[in-house]
């Protein structure tokens, strides 16, 4: 846990075609921005999602940054030194602007000549006090399919920060640390309910579900491990495969005790089962039933609006026709 990044992006419901594509972009995005910063990962890069949050962990990433070093060239050397071998102003103002005496600079031999070089050598900063430039970079190049403006702003001159949904939180974690960060809101904005968003310690459950206490409520972690486990204890399930089959098992289940089976239209063409796992964040399977007489209806009228409207999954008998509601 000593040098585990975790990052959790929590806004607005998202829409659930876009998640599967933004749970991979914020890992790939988030990795180069470490990487642009001398900060590459030491472990790969975890990403996860729900409707409500972006996640990312790396499990190692470095105490502090590569040392930074760069050649810069000078005049050449003809127009450096006079006859005697004393500096010319050319020389004399290079090494100024390098902030060295003049002996301190390289010669180095190029296609065109040889030159004056200096060879500025930066020891990198300690990791802390470089992850809040990561993650400014890394919410200023995360794409979207469609971003709206939610009067926020971010401290780096280039105005609004334009996102996928407005965001609510912004749990940031390194060593189990917080690293400081915040995204402002508009003069225009700003009110006693329109506050800032400030980086923390805390994620949030369910905004409904609870087994005690107020549902939604913050809840403080210090590492991946507490933060997942902590998440399910309230009704949470941070892994999109986790609820992908979730949802398929009791789908059999309830279908079963029914007498019937969950519709092939469902299986094999309309893609429902792998757009639900997006839509929640603990899902739970219940049976439904509708009015006999809209049985009476083209069984694909039915089947549209329960798949496509409405997200249902029909229940079909072994003949493959809808079933019918069993009266008690």
């Amino acid at each position: 846990m000593d040098r585990e990044l975790l990052l959790e992006i929590g806004c607005e419901e998202l829409p659930a075609g876009w998640l599967p594509g933004l749970t991979n972009q914020v890992g790939e995005i988030v990795d180069a921005q470490l990487r642009a910063h001398r900060l590459p990962p030491e472990s790969p890069v975890e990403t996860y999602s729900t409707p409500r949050r972006l996640t990312v962990r790396i499990v190692r990433i470095p105490e502090r940054q590569s040392d930074l070093e760069e050649l810069v060239n000078g005049p050449p050397v003809s127009a450096a030194f006079k006859p005697d071998g004393t500096p010319t102003p050319a020389a004399a103002g290079f090494a100024a602007k390098q902030g060295v005496d003049v002996p301190a600079l390289e010669r180095l031999q190029t296609p065109k000549g040889e030159y004056l070089a200096f060879r500025r050598r930066q020891r990198g900063k300690a990791t802390v006090d470089v992850l809040p430039d990561v993650l400014r970079d890394s919410l200023r190049s995360l794409p979207f399919p469609k971003a709206m403006h939610w009067d926020a702003m971010l401290d780096d001159g280039k105005g609004d920060l334009l996102f996928g949904r407005p965001i609510r939180w912004i749990l940031y974690l390194y060593g189990g640390r917080v690293v400081p960060f915040t995204i402002a809101r508009t003069p225009a904005a700003q009110t006693s309910q329109v506050l800032d968003v400030s980086t923390g310690a805390v994620t949030y459950g369910h905004r409904f579900l609870t087994t005690s206490g107020r549902a939604g409520r913050a809840i403080k972690v210090r590492s991946f491990d507490e933060y997942r486990a902590r998440l399910l204890e309230n009704f949470v399930i941070l892994e999109r495969a986790e609820r992908h089959n979730k949802i398929a098992r009791e789908l059999d289940a309830k279908a079963q005790r029914l007498q019937g089976r969950v519709s092939r239209v469902v299986r094999g063409e309309s893609g429902l089962l792998h757009e639900v796992p997006d839509l929640v964040e603990y899902p739970s399977v219940i049976a439904g039933t509708f009015a006999h007489e809209f049985l009476e209806l083209p069984e694909e009228v039915l089947t549209t609006t329960l798949i496509h409207h409405q997200h249902y999954f029909p229940v079909e008998s072994e003949d493959g026709k809808l079933k019918k509601r069993r009266d008690p």
